[in-house]
């Protein structure tokens, strides 16, 4: 924001008193958004034309509510008493703190006094627009590691930085991603204190690696009243460098006596990441059928390898699936025709 030179008794913004003559305002502020009963700062700069011949000296610099400078004192919201020269070309910058109390959009005006050489007052005056709100909830987002088309976790953080707890929380994902598919896009939570985090989280798959847009909207109540905040994430669906991969190791084929066949093994997982609901099962095919009373064998999780994986130290030692051979005929041929494969 800039605002020029003000004579005499002219309010607002006008041309410099003479054309070699003139000062420049410029503002800033610390936050567009500040926070009721917070402050904030209005950085304010003064700087006068190269071109000019006099020196000023700024005497006195306030933020108040009205852009007349006929204000009184219980009016001013900040006020710096100083006495500073500014030259030709030279600039002076003042930090000013501010608070306000009500809501809403608020315009505020920054006034300087510049005492000039043969001692006349000159006035400089700024708005400064603010959008003044009560703090919400932080969100963060992060996505689990997973291969393309697995399912992987979007998780939401709810961090509530308020001393009051909020109440009947709604978490909401959305995406315009066509590579994404939530299995549900809603979380509610009853209460969460002040100074207290949560976790939602929401499945998803994602059809093809990348970086897409995820909306999060959280609806809550705070002190009777409904408030929302929304924020969009770049969120990465990037494949792990090494993802989990389940070999089987060690495999042995025992026959007992009723024609069915033993099978032992080690899930190995010889990637770099974590693998859950590792299932061992026998593919029914030719010759060959799941046996009771273990047709598959339910491994779990395995964790990912930090070293090459070996048959000797397998990750997961596991008892697998037992199958019955539908023939019999020859105890070599049997063998043969009925060693199951293992999925």
């Amino acid at each position: 924001m800039c605002a020029l030179l003000v004579l005499g008794g002219v309010a607002g913004v006008a041309a410099p008193a003479s054309a070699d003559v003139f000062v420049t305002m410029t503002t800033s502020v610390s936050t567009e958004d500040p926070v009721p009963d917070e402050p904030f700062t209005i950085t304010t700069t003064l700087a006068s034309d190269d071109a000019g011949d006099d020196t000023y000296r700024v005497i006195d610099l306030s933020v108040v509510e009205v852009d007349d400078r006929s204000y009184d004192d219980d009016e001013e919201l900040a006020a710096l008493d100083v006495s500073d020269s500014l030259a030709p070309g030279a600039a002076r910058t003042y930090d000013l703190n501010v608070t306000l109390e009500d809501t809403g959009e608020r315009t505020v005006y920054v006034h300087a006094v510049l005492l000039g050489p043969r001692g006349d007052r000159k006035y400089v005056v700024q708005p400064v627009t603010v959008d003044v709100d009560q703090p919400n909830p932080q969100l963060e987002l992060d996505v689990t590691d997973a291969v393309v088309g697995a399912e992987r976790t979007v998780n939401v953080t709810v961090a509530n930085g308020l001393e009051s707890t909020v109440r009947q929380l709604d978490v909401r994902v959305d995406t315009d991603a066509d590579a994404l598919a939530f299995r549900t896009r809603g979380r509610v939570r009853s209460t969460l204190a002040g100074g207290e985090t949560a976790v939602f989280s929401f499945p998803v798959r994602a059809t093809e690696a990348g970086r897409f847009p995820v909306t999060v909207e959280l609806s809550y109540s705070l002190d009777g009243d409904r408030r929302s905040v929304t924020r969009t994430f770049g969120a990465d669906f990037s494949e792990p460098q090494n993802p989990g991969r389940i070999r089987l190791t060690g495999v042995s084929v025992v026959r007992g006596d009723d024609g069915v066949l033993q099978i032992a093994g080690s899930a190995a997982n010889v990637g770099g990441t974590d693998v859950e609901s590792v299932l061992v099962s026998v593919v029914e095919d030719d010759g060959v059928t799941p046996a009771d009373p273990q047709p598959d064998y339910f491994v779990g999780g395995v964790e990912g390898a930090t070293s090459p994986p070996s048959t000797s130290t397998p990750n997961c030692r596991a008892t697998a699936p037992r199958c019955r051979s539908a023939s019999s005929t020859s105890s070599t041929a049997s063998s043969a025709r009925s060693r199951p494969t293992c999925a």
